[in-house]
């Protein structure tokens, strides 16, 4: 049975542009100004447009920030929405 009240609601798992891929990959959230911040994080999902982070601690997610997995550095990346101790972000697109 369906559990939602009518067939315009969109589970969240379904609201994405891009087809997502699950992951489970260590990485770093970097953000702030001069002084960053760095936290520690799991890549949970990963798509061309956006990420679904878990952080070990709930954190003031922000606006603007930064993601290291490896040595690539993924960013500026705006926030979409944060629940709990999860944090999705969607990569900004650069205009060339």
């Amino acid at each position: 049975m369906n559990s939602f009240s009518s067939s315009n609601d969109v589970p969240p798992d379904n609201r994405r542009r891009e087809a997502r891929a699950r992951t489970l990959r260590s990485g770093k959230l970097f953000f702030g100004g001069f002084q960053k911040t760095a936290i520690d994080c799991l890549i949970r999902d990963l798509s061309e447009t956006g990420v679904r982070i878990e952080t070990a601690v709930l954190i003031d997610a922000p606006e603007i920030a930064f993601l290291q997995i490896q040595d690539d550095i993924i960013g500026p990346m705006k926030k979409r929405w944060a629940s709990g101790n999860e944090i999705g972000f969607e990569f900004e697109l650069r205009k060339e």
